[in-house]
């Protein structure tokens, strides 16, 4: 008779709010470069076109990942769970 032992590793809550704290800072960042975009005296980095959309893409990319995370935050299933059967990591960001 084979009894299956299987090993389950958390995710990290840690790492999650550090990452989180990050997505944060790039919303602002992107909110900043949308509302108030700096000046340059360089013609690329200077070009209110593309500040407006460096930041426009910042606030939908890190908003995305950031909600994701809030959603990861409170999830209690394991991160990773190894078995004779195999590695499986449950990766749901929707």
């Amino acid at each position: 008779m084979e009894t299956t032992k299987q090993i389950e590793i958390p995710l990290s809550k840690s790492n999650i709010k550090t990452m989180l704290l990050g997505c944060i800072v790039f919303v602002g960042l992107g909110i900043w470069f949308v509302t108030y975009p700096p000046k340059s005296s360089i013609p690329l980095y200077g070009n209110p076109i593309v500040i407006f959309v460096a930041g426009l893409a910042s606030i939908l990319f890190f908003g995305f990942v950031g909600y994701s995370l809030l959603r990861k935050l409170s999830d209690k299933n394991p991160g990773l769970i190894v078995s004779s059967d195999g590695i499986y990591h449950k990766c749901q960001w929707l």
